[in-house]
């Protein structure tokens, strides 16, 4: 067993968890895959408003990494850019990450949890006096808090007749959203809350196939649901929280929001 105690130790390597752990050193962030950001690339969710202004100096360095990659421009955001700047931001800022790591459970003690893991070195046992969970659906695997869920595509299209064609084939709520690179057309399909992953492709090959293969075609899709949930704040207990960044418009602002956080913790 591991003696260290971390402050706090945080499920899914969300930008809430980089922003936070950015500004609280003493934290530990726990991912599943071996990927950052679920919420935003991952779900090809392309957000707005990226000219946000950080209040946070940890939100400051990170917005200025961005920009410095050409990711930012105004209000928009190459989203397909975001993950190799964030591994190069995590690099340098020496955060505390361990991927392709599953948690095996987690028990409560008098003063502090002990979280079991399980990675390629084997079972181990951490320590934390708190925990915050900012995967998708939690430990726990609840859905109560989510309002919609949706699969999110990208296609490369010009054509004025491309948002009517896409509402033909996926319904009146489907949502075409420009991109920031030439003819970025990410598109936003909803499904019910308990549809998985096979049936968000079923609802997209039936839609493309009728109304769209011969017009366009599919650059991407998303590997991760698009969620939007009813508070972005749940509270398990005291000192165990579950947290999202799709309540946030950007990356920016989710980070932000976690360096903030951290603070208030």
């Amino acid at each position: 067993m591991n003696n260290k105690i971390y402050d706090t130790i945080i499920f899914g390597c969300s930008y809430i968890s980089i922003g936070f752990a950015s500004a609280n050193k003493n934290t530990l962030i726990i991912e599943e895959t071996e990927l950052v950001d679920h919420s935003f690339f991952g779900a090809l969710n392309v957000g707005k408003n990226w000219d946000y202004i950080p209040e946070t100096n940890e939100g400051k360095h990170f917005k200025k990494a961005l920009e410095g990659f050409d990711i930012i421009n105004g209000k928009l955001a190459s989203i397909n850019e975001l993950s190799p700047v964030v591994f190069d931001y995590i690099k340098r800022t020496k955060l505390n990450i361990l991927f392709l790591t599953n948690t095996v459970s987690i028990d409560k003690k008098e003063a502090f949890y002990e979280i079991v893991i399980f990675n390629n070195s084997g079972l181990s046992t951490l320590k934390a006096k708190n925990i915050i969970d900012t995967t998708p659906l939690g430990f726990f695997k609840k859905t109560s808090n989510i309002l919609s869920k949706n699969i999110n595509l990208l296609s490369y299209n010009n054509s004025s007749e491309f948002d009517a064609m896409i509402v033909k084939a996926f319904g009146k709520d489907a949502e075409v959203i420009a991109g920031n690179r030439h003819n970025e057309r990410f598109v936003k399909i909803p499904l019910k809350i308990e549809a998985n992953m096979t049936d968000a492709r079923k609802v997209i090959n039936d839609g493309w196939k009728i109304h769209l293969a011969e017009k366009c075609k599919i650059a991407m899709i998303a590997f991760d649901f698009h969620y939007e949930y009813e508070k972005t704040v749940c509270t398990i207990s005291h000192d165990f929280l579950k947290l999202t960044d799709s309540n946030f418009e950007n990356a920016v602002q989710a980070f932000d929001f976690g360096a903030n956080f951290s603070f208030v913790r």
